[in-house]
């Protein structure tokens, strides 16, 4: 099955649990994401509103996700 697979590579569990911790992951990101969108179309039409505000959020979005990056290299190698 495609999702239980999706589910170990991403570093799930692949029970009931996982994709309950895997939904949450997905949903915050989704969310911010909304915003993101939400702010970049405001700007659009009212410069003046929302300024850098995406820009910012999409920054630390990839702040982020480089620090959960940079904690599973650390503990593969730790298991080495």
């Amino acid at each position: 099955m495609k999702a239980r697979e999706h589910l170990k590579a991403a570093g799930f569990s692949p029970d009931w649990e996982g994709y309950r911790e895997h939904a949450r992951y997905a949903l915050r990101y989704s969310a911010k994401l909304a915003l993101i969108l939400f702010w970049s179309v405001a700007h659009a039409v009212w410069p003046g509103w929302f300024p850098f505000m995406a820009r910012d959020a999409v920054i630390d979005i990839g702040v982020d996700l480089e620090r959960e990056a940079a904690a599973e290299r650390h503990a593969r190698f730790e298991k080495m």
